[in-house]
């Protein structure tokens, strides 16, 4: 629809536009350390329980937390297309049969693998390592790295060189700016993303695309298939009443569209307003079904030395 409508989209994976991830993609493609063979990934950590299966949100670790490391594999991998071969084993709640945590085996291609766990019930090393015919890439953390770690192979091929670190420093945080995660200041990277192509007048961001979104979405289909995990209506409404949850008249597909829709045109419409990226905490207003149903506090201000033009949009209608 965004396409069609000539309308600038990306999906919020803010990892894409990290600088040390912008230099993996660089280097990856320049063949630093030959034809990438194979990728191991992981994202854990402990979350709370009412966090871990919220089916109203569709809230599994697959697609809370998996996203990560499968569309780090499809950054290597992407050219080839969809996964040739996937297979999934995980752990699922016992009352609402939503995945907890999983580890997964893509193959792409003929020789291409990507080895990938995810966990909500404990804290991983979580690194992100690419591996060549001619060295070895790591990043870390692996969902918002600021660390990249290059090795070559020796000579005879049985093992590695000390390999160099490069360091990516996140923004500086400002007095009495408080965050609700670590690392939450990396957001400012794909705020300047989407500023960037917005004044360049393009309609998706070269390091996420559209086209690439897709793949990963699918890949996360078929993992979700493969655990046994189903988000359709009859099951939504299944969850649900298990749960207690007041069923919500749309479908999770119509609340997204609306969203893309309302989120593209105010994109459009709202005209840039020059100011700094050293932006106040800002109420956001949230809807539903043309209502306001409460407001929630925007504590993620962003430290950056530039002026840049912002498109801040305050009400968000779902």
């Amino acid at each position: 629809a965004a396409r069609q409508r000539g309308l600038f989209l990306m999906e919020g994976v803010w990892t894409r536009c990290f600088p040390a991830v912008r230099e993996a993609r660089r280097l990856l493609a320049r063949g630093v350390i030959g034809r990438v063979t194979s990728v191991f990934a992981d994202y854990g950590k402990r979350v709370p329980p009412h966090r871990r299966t919220d089916p109203v949100l569709g809230r599994g670790a697959t697609t809370d937390l998996g996203i990560y490391p499968i569309a780090s594999a499809a950054m290597a991998f992407g050219g080839l297309g969809l996964p040739s071969r996937v297979a999934a084993a995980g752990v699922l709640d016992q009352k609402t049969r939503i995945d907890v945590a999983a580890s997964v085996s893509l193959v792409y291609g003929d020789r291409e693998t990507a080895s990938i766990h995810y966990s909500k019930l404990a804290s991983t090393p979580e690194e992100t390592r690419y591996v060549g015919t001619e060295g070895v890439m790591t990043l870390n953390p692996g969902h918002c790295p600021t660390n990249l770690t290059i090795e070559s192979n020796t000579p005879d091929g049985c093992g590695r060189r000390k390999g160099k670190t490069t360091k990516f420093p996140l923004p500086r945080i400002l007095p009495g700016q408080r965050y609700n995660y670590r690392y939450s200041q990396g957001y400012a990277y794909m705020a300047k993303e989407v500023i960037e192509c917005i004044r360049q007048g393009r309609t998706e961001s070269p390091e996420y695309t559209l086209d690439e979104s897709l793949t990963v979405a699918q890949t996360i289909d078929s993992v979700l298939r493969a655990l046994g995990v189903t988000f359709g209506k009859s099951r939504r409404r299944e969850i649900e009443r298990a749960t207690s949850h007041p069923e919500d008249p749309k479908s999770l597909l119509e609340i997204e569209a609306s969203a893309v829709s309302d989120i593209s045109l105010s994109i459009r419409n709202k005209k840039p307003q020059k100011e700094s990226l050293r932006s106040e905490s800002l109420p956001i207003a949230i809807h539903e079904g043309g209502k306001e149903v409460g407001r929630m506090q925007n504590n993620n201000a962003y430290d950056h030395d530039d002026e840049v033009e912002i498109i801040r949009e305050q009400h968000f209608s779902l």
